[in-house]
């Protein structure tokens, strides 16, 4: 299996995370979450890759698979911590207790920091 099958298979991983922590979320956090109107128009570029992508060098391309690993495996751990902790949430406006062990103690938003790696390392394959 090629590195940009593994990093194809991660993002669409990231996808349906996505997708579950929406599904998952209740009507009112759904409505107050912060989605511009026209995102959809730049995430559209995110897909450029499932179908055209460059042709990395092997380091790089284990590279931007670590990168991408890490990323989904970090935002999973904070998902995780928060969902126990009963403080996940998609709207900022929900009331939510600020988390000071685990993850949390060493970075202030790991779910970010985990889609933010994740979309440097998807980003390496774009043509």
């Amino acid at each position: 299996m090629s590195y940009l099958t593994i990093s194809r298979i991660l993002f669409i991983c990231l996808l349906v995370n996505e997708i579950i922590v929406m599904i998952r979320s209740t009507p009112d956090e759904r409505k107050n979450a912060p989605i511009p109107r026209f995102m959809p128009l730049p995430v559209l570029t995110l897909f450029i890759p499932l179908f055209f992508a460059l042709d990395l060098p092997a380091w790089l391309g284990l590279t931007a698979v670590v990168i991408q690993a890490t990323g989904f495996l970090l935002e999973l751990a904070g998902e995780v911590q928060l969902t126990r902790a009963r403080s996940f949430s998609v709207a900022p406006l929900v009331p939510a207790q600020p988390q000071a062990s685990g993850l949390y103690r060493f970075l202030e938003n790991p779910i970010y920091l985990g889609i933010l790696l994740q979309f440097i390392a998807w980003s390496l394959w774009m043509p």
